[in-house]
């Protein structure tokens, strides 16, 4: 702010010097400073200068509306006027500056789009003033004046709390998952390797366990020997063809 006042009071009249106040404009309103704010922008639509017309300066306008909305949301919540004005009234002058970038030629898209939104946002904060509006459907970011809170309404849940799903167990919260998003339930890796194994082990020959003469099958750790091969022509053979 302090470089934006050096700058301006070394500008002579034009164009430049009133891009700067705008732009110290929007600095005090980051401050909450918004009457010095609103100073600028009246000093800017009172420019007489050459390349200056700033009727048709969509920001000029949209910006003077910014602040007559924080200023009257200001005066609701404390309950008081700014410079004797109520805050319907300033809310009526938010409006018709808004109404004014609509009516700039050529227009601007999208202060067009900025300029509508912001008229939609007004109806809403003036049916909260006079009382025909619930608070909980109070535009975003507005604090509603003591005594404005809808009727029956409790204060968390005016402001979107309680409103939140139960939590639920880790089960039932993964199965709620996997309907939404239609996936089939994944097992354990430990359930899948045992699975893997066992079916392994049944397919596998070797790993069956054989039985004896007799039929029956012997206790772990006494399986039958398996007879040796030998290839064909060996003495061992030979001997064993006798």
């Amino acid at each position: 702010v302090v470089t934006f006042t050096a700058l301006i009071d070394a500008l002579p009249a034009g164009k430049l010097r009133c891009s700067a106040l705008l732009n110290r404009a929007h600095c005090l309103v980051g401050l909450g400073q918004f009457e010095p704010a609103l100073a600028d922008i009246e000093a800017i639509i009172g420019e007489r200068a050459p390349g200056v017309d700033a009727r048709k300066w969509h920001k000029v306008w949209m910006s003077r509306g910014g602040i007559h909305r924080k200023l009257a949301q200001a005066a609701e919540v404390a309950g008081s006027r700014h410079g004797g004005e109520s805050p319907a009234a300033l809310y009526a002058r938010s409006r018709a500056d808004y109404e004014h970038v609509l009516a700039i030629e050529p227009q601007h898209e999208g202060y067009a789009v900025k300029a509508r939104r912001c008229l939609q946002q007004l109806d809403g904060l003036e049916q909260l003033l006079a009382g025909e509006l619930p608070a909980a459907t109070a535009a975003p970011g507005h604090a509603a004046a003591p005594g404005h809170a809808a009727a029956g309404v409790p204060p968390a849940a005016a402001h979107g709390e309680g409103l939140r799903r139960p939590a639920v167990g880790g089960e039932e919260q993964g199965t709620a998952k996997r309907q939404r998003l239609g996936s089939p339930r994944r097992e354990r890796p430990e359930a899948t390797a045992a699975a893997m194994a066992a079916e392994a082990r049944q397919r596998s020959p070797d790993a069956r366990t054989p039985a004896t003469s007799s039929g029956a099958v012997p206790p772990p750790g006494d399986v039958a020997p398996q007879p040796r091969l030998r290839p064909p022509g060996s003495p061992a053979a030979a001997a064993d063809g006798r």
